[in-house]
């Protein structure tokens, strides 16, 4: 076979390589070959930020290769500089591929796409090739013409597609490095409560120093009825103008897995009422619309759900690896795409014994706790939702934003960039992180919880706070524990509390019984310091009050 069109078909094949590998990138993740959904989720996700590397080296690559092709009608000097370049990113990326890159199915195509390289480099140096660079005929040239002016339009929409792909990859990516938070308040014996909220007012300047930062909002209550403790900073949205709105106790902030205390709350009214048991198998609820996996060979039960011990994954199989690069990647996920995905679990093996079996924190798990108690109720969620808002005097806590609300709606951001809202996502984040709230509001939850009505009284809501406030089984490691959705950190006196993350928010809500004691940390960026501030704040409030400090004012 001619050199020429060896060098032809090399290139075809090079460029059908490059093209496949992105076709698996942009392919949902239920579309794949069984071998590839096989791998891990999570792994992807964490894989992720290593993936932007290789994507944007890729893009580099591939505007040098195409460049460098005009080449074959070029002055050989020019052709030869912009191979060496080509092929050095080539060899500097296939050095460092078994270390940043994924396992598995992509390295087998960089594998082959790095063969292709070297066959076109090796053809690019045969004689009847190299004769194409010395042709300085008027054909030549206009061949060249031709040659750059396709190569710059593919170059060009090469790195505005890279261009996009890689800012909304961005803005999807797990945080990036947390700001540092100290690890104690240092208290003076004199005015505790002075030093704590200065301490805080310290902490959430620095936290908001941090440019990929935008606004926080702290509360602190004693229960109901107590003065309550405000310290709000920053903007809802970050402008370059810096004319952003501030922060008040009234913003409203996407409060994620926090929502699953509420799911929680609503399950136990449910057992309360009768409705439900915390022992009853969920299949018996949900019937025909799914077939629900054995867990160690027993039917999965409501308190299975609500403890995170059901043995189910975080996430859905069939929630598509491209849904994690849109703005919002639970949008038009369904009931139906819900009940299917539990449905495909199969058998789900544990310890065996059920006081012994693993925690496995599950998004899914808790959407299908919610949806059963919705069936069991034969309400849909929102009014069940609402309901409970409205019993609680809960006025700025929203299951569906309101366009009257709108406005007050803190816009996430990532790494410094505005990303998308989840809250209006579907079924799979409903009752599992879906909820909208402010900071005054998530205070009025936790007083809810220290002053709980009295169970003659307050009829099953009493009832049901008795059930969310208990410990029931190990979490992460000896020192946690989970309950109806809480977890519970410590033995003897354990710090209650629940964090959650959305794609530009994260929120903690901690409270402790006796004495009294409220927290809430809302902020819209995904820097998870929001958790370390909410325990760092407890904690030193627990010391003042242990050393005889008395309650928090404001300085």
């Amino acid at each position: 076979m001619p050199a020429p069109r060896l060098f032809r078909i090399a290139i075809l094949c090079e460029a059908f390589i490059f093209l496949a590998y992105l076709i698996c990138s942009l392919l949902g993740y239920d579309q794949l070959p069984k071998p590839v959904r096989d791998q891990a989720l999570d792994q992807v996700m964490s894989d992720l930020d290593h993936a932007i590397w290789l994507f944007g080296s890729g893009i580099l690559e591939f505007i040098f290769l195409l460049t460098a092709l005009t080449g074959l009608y070029f002055y050989g000097r020019f052709a030869r500089k912009l191979w060496w370049i080509a092929m050095a990113l080539s060899a500097a990326e296939l050095l460092l591929h078994p270390v940043i890159s994924e396992r598995g199915w992509i390295s087998a195509i960089g594998g082959l796409s790095y063969l292709g390289y070297g066959l076109i480099t090796g053809l690019l140096w045969h004689p009847e090739i190299r004769t194409r660079f010395h042709d300085h005929s008027t054909v030549g040239r206009r061949r060249l013409k031709i040659a750059l002016a396709v190569a710059s339009v593919i170059a060009l929409i090469a790195v505005g597609v890279g261009g996009l792909a890689v800012s909304r990859v961005l803005r999807t990516l797990p945080p990036g490095k947390a700001t540092p938070i100290p690890r104690e308040i240092a208290l003076n014996q004199a005015s505790p409560s002075r030093d704590i909220l200065a301490s805080l007012e310290s902490i959430t300047d620095t936290y908001l120093a941090t440019s990929a930062n935008a606004g926080i909002a702290v509360g602190i209550t004693r229960g109901r009825g107590s003065e309550r403790v405000f310290v709000t900073r920053g903007v809802l949205e970050k402008r370059r103008d810096r004319s952003g709105a501030p922060v008040t106790a009234d913003t409203l902030f996407e409060i994620g897995s926090v929502s699953k205390t509420f799911t929680a709350l609503l399950a136990a009214e449910a057992v309360a009422d009768g409705v439900i048991r915390l022992d009853e198998p969920v299949s018996e609820v949900l019937g025909d619309l799914a077939t629900l996996p054995l867990l160690d060979e027993q039917p999965i039960t409501f308190l299975d759900l609500a403890t995170h011990h059901a043995g189910f994954p975080k996430m859905p199989g069939n929630l598509s690896v491209g849904r994690q690069f849109a703005a919002n990647p639970y949008a038009n996920y369904h009931d139906a795409d819900l009940y299917s995905a539990v449905s495909a679990l199969g058998s789900i093996q544990d310890n065996g014994d059920p006081r012994r079996r693993r925690y496995r924190y599950s998004n899914l798990g808790f959407s299908l706790l919610a949806h059963s108690v919705a069936l069991a109720r034969d309400q849909s969620l929102a009014d069940l939702h609402a309901d409970l808002f409205a019993r609680l005097g809960m006025t700025n806590t929203y299951f569906t934003l309101p366009e009257t609300a709108q406005d007050r709606l803190a816009t996430g951001h990532n790494r410094g960039l505005r990303v998308g809202h989840w809250y209006d996502g579907g079924s799979l984040i409903q009752g599992a992180g879906s909820l909208v709230s402010s900071v005054a509001d998530q205070l009025t939850w936790l007083e809810t919880h220290l002053d709980p009505p009295d169970a003659a009284d307050g009829g099953s809501l009493g009832e049901a706070m008795k059930l969310v406030s208990q410990p029931r089984l190990r979490a992460q490691g000896d020192n946690v524990r989970i309950g109806l959705g809480w977890h519970f950190t410590g033995n003897k006196a354990p710090i209650i509390w629940h964090n959650g993350a959305t794609g530009g928010f994260r929120s903690i809500v901690l409270w402790f019984p006796n004495p009294k004691l409220g927290i809430v940390v809302l902020g819209n960026s995904s820097d998870d310091a929001v958790d370390r501030i909410g325990f760092l704040l407890m904690r030193a409030l627990l010391q003042k009050e242990n050393a005889g400090g008395g309650n928090p004012t404001i300085p």
